[in-house]
């Protein structure tokens, strides 16, 4: 609980410094990028994390965290993006992980299972 508190607390702090993505999929959407010092990263990016995570999702070994900033993306009302499938970027496939902290907007976020199911 202490440990989304402080990143929901980080996310907040940060919202003033978000810009507008240019070349992006999405319309309107603002985003910023959470440095390695900061608590977000210090919480999200462990390997408990991805131990909790790799077991949540049926993996039969850990997740290891990606040297990869955490970006913070922000979806103000009237912004959206289309339903899509990322492109594949790595070999072996990395696993990006959506964790939504709040939503203040009219936007909503809807995943389908490879068996299609919503």
């Amino acid at each position: 609980h202490d440990e989304f508190e402080n990143v929901l607390n980080e996310c907040r702090k940060l919202r003033n410094r978000v810009k507008i993505e240019l070349g992006s999929v999405a319309t309107g959407r603002l985003g910023g990028r959470l440095g390695p010092n900061s608590k977000s990263h210090g919480c999200l990016m462990t390997h408990e994390t991805g131990r909790r995570l790799a077991e949540m999702i049926g993996l039969e070994h850990d997740l290891v965290p990606a040297e990869l900033p955490i970006e913070l993306r922000t979806y103000p009302k009237g912004s959206g993006m289309e339903w899509h499938k990322d492109d594949v970027l790595s070999n072996p496939p990395q696993i990006e992980v959506v964790f939504t902290v709040e939503n203040l907007s009219d936007s909503c976020t809807e995943w389908v299972a490879p068996c299609g199911q919503r």
